[in-house]
C-alpha cells in the first residue's frame, strides 16, 4: 500500500509537458537576440530549440511547434517552419 501511495504521488509531483502548435503572421524579427514576435504580440525565443530559419521576413505565415510547462508557459521552441 506505501509502494501505491508513493508511486501517486511521485507521478501527482512531476511536471507535465505538452507539444503544441500555433500558427501566426510574423511582426518582428530579432536576429541577435533570435526572436520571433507574431502579430499576437507572442515573442519565441528560438535559442534553445528550433533553428533559426535565415529565409524568415516580416509579414511571412509560420507554424510555431513548442514544449509547454504546465501553467508556466513555453519550455521550448522545437520547430519553426514558413508556409
Amino acid at each position: 500500500m506505501r509502494t501505491l501511495i508513493a508511486a501517486a504521488l511521485l507521478v501527482a509531483a512531476t511536471p507535465s509537458f505538452a507539444r503544441e502548435f500555433t500558427t501566426g503572421t510574423i511582426a518582428a524579427l530579432d536576429l541577435t537576440k533570435q526572436t520571433v514576435t507574431l502579430t499576437d504580440k507572442t515573442v519565441y525565443d528560438l535559442r534553445n530549440g528550433a533553428l533559426f530559419p535565415e529565409t524568415l521576413t516580416v509579414g511571412d505565415r509560420v507554424t510555431v511547434n513548442y514544449v509547454s510547462e504546465g501553467e508556466d508557459g513555453i519550455e521550448k521552441v522545437v520547430a519553426l517552419t514558413k508556409f
